[in-house]
């Protein structure tokens, strides 16, 4: 693992891995640690990493088993100072998780099963929330995750019937948006 300010002087090593400890799946800047998965070849398991930039900051945070299909973290957000991530279990489980950076604080949030879409990492941050879609029995369900086990849950209703027009032009064309402003 190697850090650059973009220069000849400025690229150091960081970290040198085992021979068969290969990366695996997105990285993700949080503030000032970036988040990494790794696999390990020879035991199979998915590891989680964090750093500072630094060798001493450089450290292993949690082993995941890998998912059947493939790699087994999903969805990588930062929200709210935090990594969210999704595990695919090899047992086609869903577990989100949340991860301040140290192993103490890398906690699973939720065990679900049916979540749609995290091999095309379709979820949707919106402000401080990761959205994503469950599926079980024939219905479909959105949830929301802010990375605490009390902020994982299906949103509440609003009270207000949905309308699948609202917001969109009564043509069904493209509208351009309105200027504001001098037009300078």
């Amino acid at each position: 693992m190697w850090r650059s300010t973009g220069t000849e002087a400025g690229t150091v090593q960081v970290r040198v891995f085992p021979a068969g400890v290969v990366a695996e799946g997105a990285s993700v800047a949080v503030g000032n640690k970036f988040f990494f998965p790794l696999h390990d070849q020879g035991t199979g398991m998915v590891q989680l990493w964090v750093s500072d930039g630094t060798t001493s900051g450089t450290r292993f945070l949690e082993d995941f088993t890998p998912d059947l299909n493939g790699p087994s973290l999903h969805g990588a957000t930062a929200i709210n100072g935090r990594l969210v991530f999704f595990h695919l279990t090899s047992s086609a489980n869903t577990e989100p998780w949340s991860s301040d950076g140290t192993s103490a604080d890398t906690v699973r949030v939720a065990n679900l099963t049916g979540v749609l879409a995290l091999y095309f990492n379709q979820t949707l941050q919106v402000g401080n929330a990761l959205l994503f879609f469950q599926s079980q029995g024939g219905a479909t369900t959105l949830w929301r995750t802010d990375g605490t086990l009390a902020g994982t849950k299906v949103p509440q209703a609003t009270g207000e019937s949905p309308s699948p027009t609202r917001g969109l032009p009564r043509s069904g064309g493209y509208s351009k948006p309105r200027k504001t402003g001098t037009g300078r």
